[in-house]
């Protein structure tokens, strides 16, 4: 998946410009970021999809796929720690199919399931 996915640790160098988005936004936003077991993969998820500019900062660079596979992978991942956490959210899952949905791409769906293979393989069983 090394063609698609920004690797964490180009993403680490981000997190300062990620912090003042945030508290830009206030109370906007319902989850914990900074929550310590799916914090990073929620923050990393709101990276790409609702501020993929801050990437050009740390001189990274996705295509339109790019940066919907990697919002799909860090929404995915998300979805499954916190429901570890928490419980199963409807809501949350919601969400992770409408990334797939409201694309304007054209979805590889290949991609999609090595990417959600990956966050499963990554995790290990379900919660």
């Amino acid at each position: 998946m090394n063609e698609v996915l920004i690797p964490d640790q180009a993403l680490v160098s981000l997190d300062q410009d990620l912090d003042v988005m945030l508290s830009s936004i206030g109370g906007e936003i319902v989850i914990d970021p900074n929550d310590p077991e799916y914090g990073v993969a929620f923050r990393r998820y709101l990276l790409f999809s609702r501020w993929p500019s801050l990437l050009e900062r740390g001189e990274l660079h996705a295509t339109a796929e790019e940066l919907l596979y990697n919002s799909y992978y860090w929404m995915l991942k998300f979805s499954k720690l916190h429901e570890r956490k928490h419980g199963y959210d409807a809501g949350i899952e919601q969400q992770v199919f409408k990334i797939l949905e409201n694309t304007h791409c054209n979805l590889d769906w290949n991609v999609v399931e090595q990417l959600t293979n990956l966050v499963e393989t990554e995790l290990g069983a379900g919660p």
